[in-house]
């Protein structure tokens, strides 16, 4: 994310509708989003409501537990899309499976925070996502690539990258948008964003954010990846 975007997304209001089955949870972070100056415009326990919700509402960011009671969060990220097409979906879970893990990765989603994550890393990724980028704190990073072990790609599938979509695909993983790919390798924007699709018809991969999941567990095949930030982009 740019200086520019940081700093927008620390001065505007962020509106969030929370979307979790559990009541202490909805409470909790609604006490430190409010705390930290972001407005919770409306709660949902069941995907029917967070349907709906969103449709009235417009939120600028939908956190969306994985688990609900009537569906599966990440089925309706399609959904969320077409009622409010301007709100972010920023997914959350406790400890899910390495199954549900992989789910997320292929998502449509605009990030992923574990619940336990840290109060500052859930508060960061919702402004990152706001702010425009794709998500995935330090220690959600963590717990999403131990249960993506079992599903991670094969080196095999970097070789049909070239030496420069490597280096845009180790950018993505660091969390640049095309704008910035285009910046730090010293090439326009649209051939960035040329880069970026030819690596997601090579790799077999729908989205930027599952390029840059897919990037996670790469990083010593990539030129000059540094993973250790978060996913953005």
């Amino acid at each position: 994310m740019t200086l520019e975007a940081v700093r927008s997304a620390l001065t505007e209001v962020i509106s969030v509708l929370i979307v979790d089955d559990h009541g202490l949870v909805r409470d909790g972070l609604r006490a430190l989003l409010l705390h930290e100056g972001i407005e919770v415009v409306g709660e949902a326990g069941s995907a029917t409501d967070a349907l709906r919700l969103a449709a009235d509402l417009a939120p600028d960011v939908v956190v969306l537990d994985i688990r609900l009671p009537d569906r599966d969060g990440v089925s309706i990220i399609g959904e969320l899309r077409v009622v409010a097409p301007a709100s972010r979906v920023l997914l959350c879970s406790g400890s899910p499976d390495g199954s549900t893990l992989f789910e997320v990765a292929r998502s449509d989603s605009d990030g992923f925070v574990a619940k336990e994550a840290p109060n500052d890393e859930i508060v960061s990724a919702i402004r990152s996502v706001a702010a425009g980028s794709t998500v995935v704190g330090p220690r959600s990073a963590g717990l999403m690539y131990r249960g993506l072990q079992g599903h991670a790609p094969e080196v095999e599938r970097m070789e049909r990258l070239s030496g420069r979509e490597r280096e845009v695909l180790g950018l993505l993983g660091r969390g640049m948008t095309n704008r910035e790919i285009g910046r730090e390798l010293s090439i326009s924007e649209k051939t960035a964003r040329n880069h970026v699709s030819r690596i997601l018809r090579k790799l077999s991969l729908r989205h930027r954010t599952e390029a840059a999941v897919f990037a996670l567990p790469m990083e010593r095949h990539l030129v000059g990846s540094t993973s250790a930030d978060p996913i953005r982009g």
